[in-house]
């Protein structure tokens, strides 16, 4: 749906609240020419890069609130001023300036929209605010429909600002976390791919990663029943988001009617979406969802709020409503969706029954700009295994400190968090807060399993929402914790005896943590030999024998097993190996495949490589085949090794020829 205009609006007052109530109107014509002049240098000559600023949430601390009042809608601005007067948000001047219009009169609507018109507002790594102008309309469109903006909070030449005018997005349609996720309607992916510079729908969505400095792009649904997400989605913290859900025909107030089907089923597929979907925390949404219909040809928005701190401003309708049906009282009211929603926010309304009409209500026609900040930044990580405990340390600094401002409080309050799991779990159900332990220096223990592979990252969040991470729940950092060792030094690989009585004799590492030894002879019954390193076993029967000895600690234990041969009657060693190849040949390919024999005797961890001729081994893993081709005619050897973490286990070799019988 299009947003729509009743009429032409001409004003062009700016007003931003800040924390005393003074009220200062600025029209076009009190500022100077050679002020525009000036402010537009600034404008155009100021840059940003992408790498050094990031976009807050709205749900971070706010400082100030933009917003437009216009003479046609005073009743609904006169009532947003109350109530923010009432919220002790002061009021200080700003221009807006645009450039010369022929015609003027069709774009005089950005002085409501101060959402979609005015810029971006975000923040550089000196955590101070900036302004990112881009496009409003199409990019074959005059540039005049997009106001430039001068801030004029203090000297004005301090501000950050950039520009792109090549590329196009309105602020109500775009909704970011503090993490980075940013979601929008696909209206700016269709508006932009009408550039000749942006030929496919990735290269948009990489130039918005590029001049927003987002860390993800998302399209819930794939698809929009208006053109701004605000109007039917809206994140209120990183894991809760409130989104439209239409209602039947007989719930619509009078004059109103239920959305189309289609439109219904997009805002089903916009909730579906955050359901199968989570954040950087790995712990899935909370969604709670509003009534949306029509009414007047206008959709009736409640996700159009807008978050102030503590606070949340959310849209009201005086309607006529259908009998049982107030949903004004369901949305607002005590008990209501924004009360279970956010409940530690105080609850706001301003009716905007009339602004509606528009295309818009609370957040179309205000925004927010962030209080300096600076977030949380994590270095130095370090991680410390042992057996059944790792700690993770790290440099963990509320940059807060950095940046001069009166009345900085709670510098100290932020959370300090890290999530893990075993790789075999889905979830990220652990979590545990780290301990200070002095200076910017943080520690954490997280109590393990000894042989298991582990998954973990860290989230920081201060007092006024900045978040920062080190990893996430979609690209973790890994950590595997150990068996205890266990190495056999007697008998070595395939030595042979030629007497029926064999010491076995083992070592480890870990011998101190170490609780106990079993060894075993040929898949025999295990014999407990306490702490001992050693055991002799008799009877030893000829062939091909294996020894296993296993480590145990705390329940789990660690197995290393060699292979050796006894010939009591003279008559020489036997095939040990226990490996058995096969090898066939078809023009320029052999396919070489083996089997390892004595399976069940065999516990240790293994795995095989193969070479060909003189040439480098290549780990296949635990496949028991592979295949050279390309292969020069003549003779060749391909060997297969054996191994295990304490070396060889054991190699076959077979030779063959290309292009003629292989032997």
């Amino acid at each position: 749906m299009v947003k729509r205009y009743k009429k032409p609006l001409t004003s062009v007052v700016v007003i931003i609240l800040m924390i005393s109530i003074t009220l200062v109107f600025l029209g076009a014509e009190d500022v100077s020419a050679n002020e525009i002049e000036l402010e537009k240098d600034v404008i155009e000559n100021s840059t940003l890069s992408s790498q050094n600023r990031r976009t807050p949430a709205e749900w971070e601390t706010t400082e100030k609130v933009l917003y437009l009042p216009h003479e046609d809608y005073s009743d609904y601005f006169d009532s947003l001023t109350t109530v923010l007067d009432e919220l002790s948000i002061t009021l200080e001047n700003v221009r807006y300036v645009f450039e010369d219009q022929n015609p003027p009169v069709e774009h005089h609507r950005a002085h409501v929209w101060v959402r979609d018109f005015g810029p971006i507002t975000g923040m550089n790594n000196e955590g101070e605010p900036y302004y990112l102008n881009t496009r409003y309309g199409y990019y074959f469109e005059s540039l005049t429909p997009r106001c430039k903006f001068a801030y004029s909070y203090g000297n004005f030449t301090e501000v950050n600002v950039t520009t792109d005018y090549d590329f196009s997005s309105h602020g109500g349609n775009f909704m970011i976390d503090s993490a980075g996720l940013f979601y929008e309607s696909n209206n700016t992916i269709i508006r932009n791919l009408l550039n000749p510079i942006y030929p496919e729908p990735e290269d948009v969505i990489n130039k918005a990663k590029e001049i927003f400095n987002i860390h993800e792009y998302n399209v819930p649904g794939g698809h929009t029943i208006n053109g701004h997400i605000d109007m039917y989605a809206k994140l209120v913290s990183e894991n809760t988001v409130i989104i439209a859900e239409a209602i039947d025909g007989y719930q619509v107030p009078n004059g109103g009617t239920a959305l189309s089907p289609t439109d219904a089923d997009i805002l089903g597929d916009v909730a579906n979406y955050f359901e199968s979907s989570s954040p950087r925390n790995g712990e899935g949404y909370q969604i709670y969802r509003v009534p949306a219909w029509e009414q007047d040809g206008a959709l009736v928005s409640y996700t159009n709020s807008l978050i102030i701190n503590d606070n949340v401003i959310i849209p009201e309708y005086n309607y006529d409503w259908a009998d049982n049906y107030d949903w004004d009282d369901y949305v607002t009211g005590k008990g209501g969706i924004y009360y279970n929603a956010m409940p530690d926010h105080n609850r706001e309304t301003v009716d905007s029954s009339d602004v509606i009409q528009l295309g818009g209500a609370v957040h179309c026609t205000t925004m927010q700009i962030p209080k300096r900040n600076m977030p949380p930044e994590i270095t130095n990580v370090d991680v410390d295994i042992t057996y059944s405990t790792v700690t993770v340390s790290a440099d963990i600094t509320d940059q807060r400190f950095n940046i001069v401002q009166e009345n900085w409080e709670d510098c100290t309050d932020f959370t300090q968090t890290i999530y893990y799991r075993k790789s075999s779990e889905i979830e990220f159900e652990d979590e545990i807060p780290f301990t200070h332990d002095s200076g910017d220096k943080y520690t954490v223990e997280i109590p393990v399993t000894q042989g298991e592979t582990y998954e973990y990252f860290i989230r920081v969040e201060d007092s006024d929402g900045a978040v920062t991470y080190h990893g996430d729940a979609w690209d973790s950092y890994t950590f595997e914790t150990p068996l205890p060792h266990i190495y056999i030094t007697s008998p070595s690989w395939g030595q042979s005896f030629s007497t029926s009585t064999v010491n076995a004799q083992w070592t480890s590492d870990d011998h101190g943590t170490v609780d106990y030894y079993r060894v075993s002879l040929s898949g025999g019954s295990w014999i407990n030999k306490g702490k001992s390193t050693s055991h002799t076993f008799y009877n030893v029967p000829d062939g091909t024998n294996i020894v296993s000895v296993r480590a145990y600690r705390d329940g789990v234990y660690n197995t290393d097993a060699v292979i050796f041969y006894v010939d009591t009657s003279g008559g020489g060693p036997g095939p040990i190996i226990p490996l058995s190849t096969s090898i066939s040949v078809r023009d320029d390919t052999a396919i070489i495949e083996w089997d390892l024999e004595a399976r069940d005797l065999f516990e240790t961890d293994h795995y095989y490589e193969i070479q060909l001729n003189d040439g480098e081994r290549l780990n296949v893993g635990t496949s028991t085949s592979h295949a050279f081709s390309d292969l020069d005619e003549g003779e060749h050897v391909a060997t297969v090794l054996m191994r295990s973490r304490n070396g060889d286990v054991w190699r076959e070799s077979v030779e063959f020829v290309v292009g003629g019988d292989s032997p």
